[in-house]
């Protein structure tokens, strides 16, 4: 139907499970998107939206048929959760705006999703990105604004993440726990982060367990042990991750099963304090 909808669109076209598509509707700014699409799971496309809303709760949950969002948001968006979690077709997502909620977990569950594009602004208020593209089994690309040193658990973050080459360069300053970050990410190439968490109480559990296909890992100044074992690390490449390691007085890194390991120089690392093992 030919309409602009410029009003809260709360539960607008909730379980309208049939509906394939919207026409020739628009929209202005919408106030409110909480479960604006929830389980539209016949609809294959939606205009760009843009909203208002301070608080958004999933507005495309289950929308297993739509292959992209536009979302852009024009206040400050201070709670949210699930906003596309479970959109099993969804491609590629782009988002505008500020969120200064305590947590984003919103990409849960979007198996075919291959570009995340956001611009816009992560506030202080943030202190968990934990699971937020955990099993996009497809994603390739990801841009995020710059990430504040208030975010503090990391955790599983990228798991899953099959398809994902290189990670993306994020500001790991303030983490206290990174464990799963990068689990099961076998298409996994390169991991540069040039701020590497500078907690010594960080938890590293599982940081790279089966992506055994990493060769080139840099983490600029980590304080924390960890391990890189079963990767696919040269001998440059080792002594690449060891130069970029901080001081670890009590720290273990391990390198075991790397073919590297035959030439590499852990003195690199044992002269910082670090215990090599492998």
């Amino acid at each position: 139907f030919p309409v602009t909808i410029d009003a809260s669109c709360n539960g607008l076209f909730r379980a309208c499970r049939s509906l394939s598509s919207l026409g020739a509707t628009s929209f202005g700014t919408c106030t409110d998107i909480s479960y604006m699409f929830y389980e539209c799971t016949s609809l294959t496309s939606i205009p760009s939206i843009t909203t208002s809303a301070t608080s958004i709760d999933s507005p495309f949950m289950s929308c297993s048929s739509i292959k992209q969002i536009n979302l852009t948001l024009t206040a400050t968006v201070t709670s949210i959760f699930n906003i596309w979690a479970y959109c099993s077709s969804l491609e590629e997502l782009t988002l505008s705006g500020t969120i200064n909620a305590t947590s984003f977990f919103s990409s849960w569950n979007c198996p075919k999703l291959r570009s995340f594009n956001w611009s816009g602004t992560i506030g202080a208020s943030m202190t968990s990105l934990s699971g937020m593209f955990t099993a996009c089994y497809a994603l390739r690309n990801v841009t995020l604004p710059s990430i504040p040193n208030t975010v503090t658990n990391f955790s599983a973050m990228f798991q899953n993440c099959w398809a994902l080459h290189s990670a993306p360069n994020i500001n790991l300053t303030g983490a206290t726990n990174i464990n799963n970050m990068f689990l099961q990410c076998y298409g996994l190439r390169e991991v540069n982060i040039t701020n590497a968490p500078t907690s010594t109480s960080c938890t590293t559990s599982s940081l790279f367990d089966t992506s055994n296909g990493l060769s080139r890992c840099i983490l600029t100044g980590i304080a924390n042990s960890f391990s890189v074992a079963n990767c696919s690390l040269s001998a440059a490449a080792l002594d690449e991750l060891y130069t970029s390691l901080g001081t670890g007085t009590g720290k273990t890194i391990t390198v075991s099963s790397n073919y590297g390991t035959t030439g590499d120089d852990p003195s690199i690392a044992t002269a910082k304090g670090w215990t090599v093992t492998g």
